[in-house]
C-alpha cells in the first residue's frame, strides 16, 4: 500500500494536469465516466493509470480533475472558486477557524470553496492557523487573501485558543482541516440553534466518548464535540475558560465538552450536514507525507476504503510510539482529573474516589506540562518528512 501510494505522481505542464494514480484506487467503472475533459490512460505493465486533464487554465484544470472524481466516488461535488476573489466581511456573524496539520491542499480546494459557496457565506470570517507543519510564508502565499496566523508544533488547543483570540465574530465555529459542508443551509442551522438557552457546544453527531473501567469506577459514555465543526458563543468560550493550551495534543475536543458540562450547559449533537474525511492530516503526518498524496487528497481523488486503510496504519504506528503511550496515559488522566463536575454530571459513582485515585497515578508518571517541550521532540521524531 505504501508503495503505491509513493507512486502517485502529480504535475501541471501549463497545457494539462497529469495525474499518476495506481489502477486499484480507481473504481472498475472509472473509463465510463463521463467527461470530455479526460484521458485515462492504463499502464498494465506497473497497475499506474495515467489521467490528463485540460483546461483553459491551471483553475479549470484543477477543477475537472475535482469533478471527475466526485463523479467517479460520488462525492459532493466542490464548487469552482477563485479565491482571489474573497473578500473578508466587515461584520460577520460567524468565524470560521481552520487548523490545518500537514493536509493544506484538501483546505486550500475542497474546504474552502465548499464553506464559501453555501448561502450566507459572505458573513463568514476565515482564519487559517498553522499548527506548526507549514511555513508561514508558504502558507500566506497559497492562502491569501485569508488571514493566516502561526501556532507551535502540534498543541491543538492552543491553535484553537489562538484562532479564537484573532477572530472577530461572536459565534465561533472550529474545523479539522478534512472535512466540507454538503448542505446549503448548514450555517442558518448552527446560528439558529446556538441561540438557544442552555446550549453551550454544537457538534455534527458523535459516537460518545467511551472510557468503560477506570481505577474500578464505571464513567458513563460522555458527550463529546468534535470539531466537524465544533461550534460555541463567544462568551460561552471565555466562560468554559477556553481551550486548555496547557497540555499537547489529544482530547482536546473531550477537554472542552467536559468544561461546558462543568458550567452545567449543554453539548448538542445535531445533523448539521458535514463530510468528514477522518484521518488525511495524520496519514500525512505520520504515515507518508509525499507530495502527490497531498495533491490527491486535494482533488478527492483518493477513495474512502484506502483512506481509512491508511489511517488505521498511521494510528497504529502513533499507538506504539513513545508520543502516543503519553497522550493515551498521562493526557487521558490530566482531562479527567480535571473535570470531576462534568464526570458526576453524566452519571459517574464515586467521583471523588476515582478523581482521587486518578491523581495519585497521574502524579506519579509526572506532571504533563512539565513534558511538553518533550512531547514536541516525540512527535517530530515520528512525523514523516514531505517528499
Amino acid at each position: 500500500m505504501l508503495q503505491s501510494i509513493k507512486s502517485i505522481y502529480f504535475q501541471d505542464d501549463g497545457k494539462h494536469l497529469y495525474l499518476h494514480l495506481p489502477s486499484s484506487f480507481l473504481p472498475v467503472s472509472s473509463s465510463s465516466v463521463i467527461a470530455s475533459d479526460v484521458d485515462l490512460e492504463h499502464q498494465n505493465n506497473n497497475n499506474l493509470s495515467l489521467l490528463t486533464f485540460r483546461g483553459i487554465d491551471a483553475l479549470s484544470r484543477y477543477y475537472n480533475a475535482q469533478l471527475y472524481f466526485s463523479r467517479c466516488w460520488n462525492r459532493p461535488i466542490i464548487p469552482f472558486l477563485d479565491l482571489n476573489k474573497y473578500q473578508p466581511p466587515t461584520d460577520p456573524i460567524m468565524s470560521c477557524i481552520i487548523v490545518i496539520n500537514e493536509n493544506d491542499k484538501y483546505v486550500r480546494n475542497i474546504q474552502l470553496p465548499s464553506l464559501l459557496s453555501q448561502q450566507n457565506s459572505n458573513l463568514i470570517e476565515l482564519i487559517i492557523v498553522n499548527n506548526g507543519s507549514r511555513s508561514i510564508e508558504y502558507l500566506n502565499k497559497a492562502f491569501s487573501p485569508i488571514r493566516v496566523i502561526d501556532s507551535e508544533w502540534g498543541c491543538v488547543g492552543r491553535a484553537y485558543q489562538a484562532g479564537a483570540d484573532a477572530s472577530s465574530a461572536e459565534i465561533l465555529a472550529f474545523l479539522h482541516d478534512d472535512c466540507m459542508p454538503t448542505d446549503q443551509n448548514w450555517l442558518v442551522t448552527l446560528f439558529k440553534t446556538i441561540q438557544n438557552n442552555g446550549i453551550g457546544i454544537i457538534s455534527q453527531h458523535v459516537i460518545p466518548f467511551q472510557l468503560g473501567y477506570i481505577c474500578d469506577h464505571i464513567i458513563p459514555p460522555l458527550p463529546h464535540a468534535k470539531a466537524y465543526p465544533l461550534v460555541i458563543t463567544r462568551a460561552n468560550l471565555e466562560l468554559v475558560g477556553g481551550w486548555d493550551i496547557n497540555h499537547f495534543i489529544g482530547f482536546e475536543e473531550l477537554d472542552l465538552s467536559l468544561a461546558t458540562l462543568d458550567h452545567s450547559l449543554d453539548v448538542r449533537q445535531i445533523e448539521i450536514g458535514f463530510l468528514h474525511e477522518s484521518g488525511l492530516s495524520t496519514i500525512l503526518k505520520y504515515l507518508v507525507n509525499h507530495s502527490g498524496l497531498r495533491e490527491a487528497f486535494g482533488l478527492g481523488a483518493i477513495p474512502a476504503d484506502v483512506i481509512s486503510r491508511l489511517h488505521k496504519a498511521a494510528m497504529s504506528k502513533l499507538s506504539k510510539s513513545e508520543v502516543g503511550r503519553i497522550i493515551t496515559r498521562d493526557q487521558l488522566r490530566y482531562v479527567l482529573q480535571s473535570h470531576p463536575k462534568a464526570l458526576e454530571r453524566v452519571g459517574t459513582r464515586n467521583v471523588h474516589s476515582a478523581m482521587s485515585k486518578l491523581k495519585k497515578l497521574y502524579q506519579r508518571d509526572g506532571s504533563i506540562l512539565d513534558r511538553r517541550s518533550e512531547m514536541v521532540d516525540f512527535d517530530r521524531n515520528i512525523s514523516i518528512t514531505s517528499t
